[in-house]
């Protein structure tokens, strides 16, 4: 708690500095580093309403430790004010129309329902509002079920998951179009939504191989080397469908080969940029891979614990190589980045170690959680 505190403390402090000093790189860094968040944030919320939604018992053992990841959309949800008060340097479209270029005016007139800073902001909270609606259900219902558990709960805790399955995936394919996507309206893809989630959900995944196997006190001591081998399966299927993903979305622009189309892909897979690009697809797919096709590394807690962590942080550089380059058009990393990260993920901590603090590790008495201990990976 101490060091989270510090943490949001010494970023507040840099990044009031910096938006002072170079605002334009304040504002990129803090939407990298927010998106990075709320991504993670979304990704957990997801586990959760799969685990229910799926009966799952082997994921009963670690569901609390997600469901404390849960606990910090409230504070994202805040922390998003900052993104609006940067909204006319952040997205070319909120700026003054004779500020517009040739390109992004053809792009933007036919869009302008849609593309005004008004219904974007409304949009943004209907978003965070879902989300943090969801999650604040489902560990209500989970700490109830602790309390006074009942058939009822658990058959509410599955029907609420499940109903709103499609409303959370929804608000995160709009949310990446919103938020990332139309930092350049000149380009579009059908398939970012889909991206975001892949890379979001991985790094939920990874920080909760972190969080539940890795040398933290919030280590699940009850979850076994089957627990480790079948989330670290999840783990590997979601490296494995963020390249899919990622390589489709660079093939179909290459096929396509359409000037309004190549613009936002060169940018990113030439120059210093190309290679943060050769070096992402090291990090987040191809080391990973191979490592993770290993069974006997699956089926060692504290080694996926930092597999886990790795992938985490390679989520980051992901979203940091989507946004940074509508700044800069090499890459040049800055000091406000850190400052950013410190004060989003720092906060985030803050009030997660807060709102989970003397709570059981396991959701004791979920009927499914007998099972789930004694599970057997196949």
């Amino acid at each position: 708690m101490r060091v989270s505190i510090a943490a949001t403390v010494l970023g507040a402090l840099l990044l009031s500095i910096g938006v002072a000093i170079d605002p334009r790189q304040a504002f990129f860094s803090y939407l990298a580093a927010w998106v990075f968040a709320a991504s993670v944030g979304v990704g957990a919320l997801l586990w959760v309403q799969m685990a229910h939604a799926l009966n799952a018992g082997w994921m009963v053992v670690l569901r609390r430790r997600a469901e404390d990841l849960l606990a910090a959309f409230p504070v994202l949800a805040v922390l998003f004010l900052p993104i609006l008060l940067g909204l006319r340097t952040l997205y070319p479209w909120a700026r003054p129309e004779g500020d517009w270029s040739e390109p992004v005016r053809a792009a933007v007139l036919p869009k302008l329902a849609w593309l005004n800073a008004p219904f974007f902001t409304v949009r943004a909270f209907v978003y965070l509002g879902a989300w943090t609606l969801v999650a604040e259900l489902l560990r209500r219902y989970s700490r109830e079920q602790d309390r006074s558990p009942s058939v009822t709960l658990v058959t509410k805790l599955r029907t609420v998951a499940a109903a709103t399955l499609p409303l959370v995936a929804f608000a995160l394919t709009f949310a990446s179009f919103d938020w990332l996507m139309s930092l350049d309206p000149t380009w579009s893809s059908s398939v970012f939504g889909i991206y975001l989630f892949g890379g979001g959900f991985g790094g939920a995944v990874g920080l909760l191989c972190f969080v539940a196997f890795g040398p933290l006190p919030s280590r699940v001591e009850a979850a076994t080397r089957e627990h480790s081998h079948a989330l670290g399966r999840i783990l590997l299927t979601f490296v494995i469908f963020w390249a899919y993903i990622a390589f489709s979305q660079f093939l179909l622009v290459w096929i396509a080969d359409l000037p309004n189309e190549v613009g936002w892909v060169k940018l990113r897979t030439t120059g210093s940029w190309g290679r943060v690009a050769a070096l992402l697809g090291l990090v987040h797919f191809l080391l990973p891979f191979f490592l993770l096709l290993s069974r006997g590394l699956k089926r060692r807690p504290r080694a996926l614990a930092w597999m886990g962590a790795w992938l985490f942080a390679a989520h980051y550089v992901d979203i940091y190589w989507v946004v940074l380059p509508n700044l800069h058009a090499g890459f040049r990393p800055h000091w406000l980045d850190l400052a950013s990260l410190l004060v989003v993920c720092g906060a985030s901590t803050v009030l997660v170690l807060l709102r989970s603090r003397r709570e059981p590790e396991m959701p004791l008495r979920d009927p499914r959680l007998a099972g789930g201990l004694v599970y057997e990976a196949s």
